[in-house]
């Protein structure tokens, strides 16, 4: 067994995360990258939410695997072979004179944050400091690997709100019975570089597609080009600093940072040669006039000068292509942008919001276009060629996507998708049928 060719092929195996109390521990109060602090609250219909999500795949035949039973099934093999202390304490050791009196206690939620030791403190601290922070974020399993045509990849998170994950995600693949048979061909954590699953894209068995220069490097995507010997398409999104000097890697972040958070938050392949994406940011020949550029002009004195400038450099610099040729890492700059790469490639283009030969292009942006953008719309999951998992309510998205011949099936996440994640945020493939 080696690696996923395709992201379209028939998903055969997937891991999920089941959400539980440790979203609800979280709280609205300030903005920062602390575990316990959120820049909003998720709503109560999660679980049901994702309960359902599964259902759907596990009807369409795919395989679903839990990560709370891989994790505990991990913690087991490892105090089996007696590391288990050794690993808990190498990364949580603020507090290994606590751990002592309960470690044989401590389970997959534990490690969560969605058992009661969430509410146990560090002795003598007025501060709450619980002993294992809420990984609030990890029912998005996309984020903490990908697998790819010549194996596994371990991401690492340059911000202190997910670093866990990927802790945890390692862990997990290292010591889970189910697991051993899939090989880690890269972790981004031994080679020191920022990397996140939900940017990495496999185009086909000799290609990926990888977002950066926000939350992964460009490094991290030549890395990838030279250490697993695959060509490399590398995406731009709205540059931020994976590190900072000082403070947090949202310092400098604007909305538009969290919209196109992760590649597959603006596109993804949903049929042999059918791509989906939001319009004109990503395509060179709108890159000067297209509605957001004229947003921008329209609201800059109401946003200051410093920020309308950070937009407009955003906006000008994302969805241009590099390329990282594999095995050398060679770097080379396509002076075009990731859709007018992919026409040139036979791919045709279908649109988040969908066309509206009726409504006025401005309108149908802001009501369509952006919002459906919002709750989603672009992160669908492809369940073979053709067939997608799309989120509810984004009626022109799905009208479309039906129009150019692509299946849909629709799932509630109306508060799922709260925290910037979707069906393919959400799903984890380690097996796909070749095409």
């Amino acid at each position: 067994m080696v690696g996923i060719d395709t992201d379209i092929g028939k998903l055969v195996k997937a891991i999920v995360h089941q959400p539980g109390a440790e979203i609800f521990r979280v709280i609205s109060l300030a903005s920062g990258d602390h575990p316990i602090l959120c820049q909003d609250l998720i709503g109560s219909l999660a679980h049901a939410e994702h309960r359902q999500f599964v259902d759907v795949l596990e009807s369409e035949g795919v395989e679903v695997l839990y990560l709370a039973d891989l994790l505990g099934d991990a913690i087991s093999n490892a105090k089996a072979d007696r590391v288990f202390d050794l690993w808990l304490y190498e990364h949580f050791p603020q507090v290994q004179t606590q751990l002592t009196s309960f470690i044989d206690s401590i389970n997959a939620y534990s490690l969560i944050g969605g058992d009661a030791l969430f509410y146990q403190t560090v002795h003598g601290s007025l501060s709450f400091s619980p002993l294992f922070l809420p990984l609030k974020w990890l029912f998005y399993v996309r984020d903490f690997a990908a697998m790819t045509p010549r194996g596994l990849v371990l991401a690492n998170f340059a911000s202190r709100d997910r670093y866990l994950e990927g802790v945890v995600g390692k862990f997990v693949f290292s010591w889970a019975s189910r697991l051993q048979d899939y090989r880690v061909v890269f972790d981004a954590t031994e080679n020191d570089l920022f990397l996140q699953g939900g940017d990495v894209i496999v185009l086909d068995g000799d290609t990926l597609l990888v977002g950066i220069d926000n939350l992964t490097e460009r490094k991290a995507a030549q890395a990838l080009s030279r250490n697993l010997e695959i060509n490399v398409v590398g995406v731009t999104l709205p540059p931020s600093n994976c590190r900072p000097s000082q403070g947090s890697i949202y310092d400098d972040w604007t909305n538009l940072h969290l919209l196109f958070l992760h590649l597959d938050s603006v596109l993804n392949i949903v049929h042999r040669d059918k791509v989906l994406a939001i319009p004109y940011i990503l395509e060179g020949p709108s890159k000067d006039v297209n509605p957001i550029q004229r947003i921008l002009r329209g609201i800059r004195h109401g946003i200051g000068e410093s920020s309308y400038a950070r937009l407009v450099q955003a906006v000008e610099q994302t969805g241009w292509v590099v390329e990282f040729e594999a095995g050398t890492g060679r770097e080379q700059e396509m002076g075009c942008k990731i859709l007018d790469y992919l026409r040139d490639r036979g791919f045709e283009v279908i649109y988040v919001g969908g066309q509206s030969s009726t409504m006025a292009e401005m309108e149908h942006f802001i009501e369509h276009v952006w919002r459906e953008l919002r709750f989603q719309a672009a992160n669908v999951l492809a369940l073979r060629p053709g067939r997608v998992i799309l989120v509810e309510g984004n009626e022109g998205t799905q009208q479309s996507l039906v129009c150019h011949g692509v299946e849909t099936i629709t799932a509630s996440a109306r508060d799922l998708v709260r925290w910037a994640g979707g069906p393919h945020c959400m799903v984890m493939p380690i097996e796909r049928q070749s095409l």
